[in-house]
């Protein structure tokens, strides 16, 4: 992933996502192993943000965004037989989807160390009207995802400590195809990540990010 941002201002600012995909899947059936890959570049991301300062007190953030997902990613590549790979082999999804991204964090005035923040994230997908070589529609669910989190800092050994602990729910809703609901797809996750951040020097920091513990996860009725 190769995130670019731009601040205008103190308050209005743009960043942008790139990612590159990289997906196998081994499907074993009847003594036989059947192995696809795909890879190739992404969706983009695009997002306006609004920052709002002590809208909540003093030493309160509230940030706002609006964006969209790109498709730059191919959506029609093929098996070595001729066959279109399903969507969700697809390094892109060839559809605009809306975004909308609300946060707000707040540093407590009885320790100004520690940092509670809140976030939530709104994905309204678009649909691919050009799926399986034209004959048909197909439209990934759309996502809702609220994160709330902790964070402090603490001096060890001259060492600053930045802990966090960060709770992540994510609802994603039923793919379509002609307007049809796809099974097994779609469901809803709690995920459970913490995290630790270590200042060694003023120019190295050492972190540990994004290894989250699924503590429950369903799927849609």
């Amino acid at each position: 992933m190769l995130s670019l941002g731009y601040a205008f201002s103190g308050r209005i600012s743009v960043e942008t996502l790139f990612i590159w995909v990289n997906e196998t899947r081994t499907v074993f059936q009847f003594e036989n192993e059947n192995f696809t890959e795909t890879k190739g570049i992404g969706d983009a991301v695009v997002l306006v943000k609004y920052a709002i300062t002590n809208i909540l007190g003093t030493s309160s953030v509230l940030n706002v965004g609006l964006g969209t997902k790109v498709p730059l990613g191919k959506s029609d590549l093929t098996t070595e037989e001729g066959f279109q790979l399903v969507a969700d082999l697809q390094p892109g999804s060839g559809a605009w989807d809306a975004l909308g991204w609300l946060s707000v964090s707040k540093v407590f005035s009885f320790r100004l160390s520690a940092t509670i923040s809140g976030s939530l994230t709104c994905r309204l997908t678009g649909k691919n009207t050009s799926y399986l070589n034209n004959s048909s529609v197909y439209q990934f669910g759309n996502v809702a995802q609220a994160n709330k989190g902790y964070t402090d800092q603490f001096l060890l050994f001259n060492i600053i400590f930045n802990p966090a602990l960060i709770f992540k729910y994510r609802n994603v809703s039923y793919d379509k195809i002609d307007g049809s609901q796809l099974p097994n797809t779609g469901g809803e996750w709690v995920f459970v990540r913490p995290e630790l951040s270590v200042l060694l020097t003023p120019n190295i920091t050492v972190s540990s990010q994004n290894c989250p513990f699924i503590v429950m996860s369903m799927a849609p009725n």
